[in-house]
């Protein structure tokens, strides 16, 4: 019996040491604070740009997502042709968000339009997940 327990707290030990690494959120999301608010790198000159391919609707409201350009110049007004600049993604936690303590997350690639229409994506496609805790 001793030879049974022991073996079945090294199943168990193991397969709690060899799960899944939960992710660290970036972003804390609270009543107070709703809105989930990043920016990526971008050159759409070279035709690539962020996609959402994923988030929970039910969670997080697309506010607003805009590119702005590199620039130069007093006051940083005179755009640099060519040159990346970046893209900022706004989300609000939806009311039903804040009942309760919860994860979530946007997911984006970085691709061409035309290769995320196409039936499967390249495999050098850069991608990224935002992790956000909701605090009601």
């Amino acid at each position: 019996m001793k030879k049974l327990s022991l073996i079945l707290m090294m199943l168990i030990t193991t397969s709690i040491i060899n799960a899944a690494p939960v992710k660290t959120p970036n972003y804390i999301l609270t009543k107070s604070n709703p809105v989930l608010t990043f920016q990526l790198p971008s050159n759409p000159t070279t035709g690539y740009s962020w996609f959402l391919t994923s988030y929970d609707k039910k969670l997080l409201t697309l506010i607003k997502h805009q590119y702005f350009p590199a620039s130069a110049g007093k006051n940083h007004t005179k755009p640099l042709i060519g040159a990346g600049g970046y893209e900022v993604w706004q989300f609000k936690a939806t009311q039903d968000a804040l009942i309760a303590p919860q994860i979530t997350y946007v997911k984006l690639i970085y691709a061409r339009p035309w290769e995320i229409k196409a039936d499967s994506l390249p495999t050098n496609i850069k991608s990224t997940t935002i992790y956000a805790v909701i605090k009601p």
